[in-house]
């Protein structure tokens, strides 16, 4: 199995350096995860960041994530939030509109806002009740 990982970690870090954002985003989840490289958060938030500003939405929520908790960088809940209001506005991210609703409940990086967390996690519901 570590061999495998080695050889896709190789493959996504030359897909990462032809700045494929699908490439950077998978590199990252190695880097993240340590697997078949060396664990590495801030090299994970590094490539994150690239493929998020190429429009990437998994990239967007993982680089949130990373800010939120303060893996590879300095923690930022503001920051993480406007990744995922970013992810979920201009991307349509499931993933980033549950954790844009969880913010706005919760107050990270933002006001508490049941009212505000309803809205964007009733949309879902709204959306989800139409087409059954």
């Amino acid at each position: 199995m570590v061999k495998c990982e080695e050889t896709a970690a190789k493959l996504f870090l030359r897909a990462a350096q032809l700045k494929l954002a699908e490439g950077q985003y998978n590199l990252a989840v190695c880097y993240a995860k340590g697997r078949g490289v060396p664990q590495d958060y801030s090299r994970a938030v590094e490539l994150y960041r690239k493929a998020a500003g190429q429009g990437h939405a998994d990239a967007m929520c993982n680089l949130a994530h990373c800010l939120e908790k303060g893996q590879g960088v300095p923690q930022d809940e503001e920051g993480a939030f406007l990744w995922f209001r970013e992810a979920f506005e201009k991307k349509g991210s499931e993933t980033a509109r549950y954790h844009l609703g969880r913010c706005h409940f919760r107050g990270i990086g933002t006001l508490q806002c049941a009212s505000q967390a309803a809205v964007v996690l009733g949309e879902r519901v709204w959306d989800l009740g139409r087409s059954g």
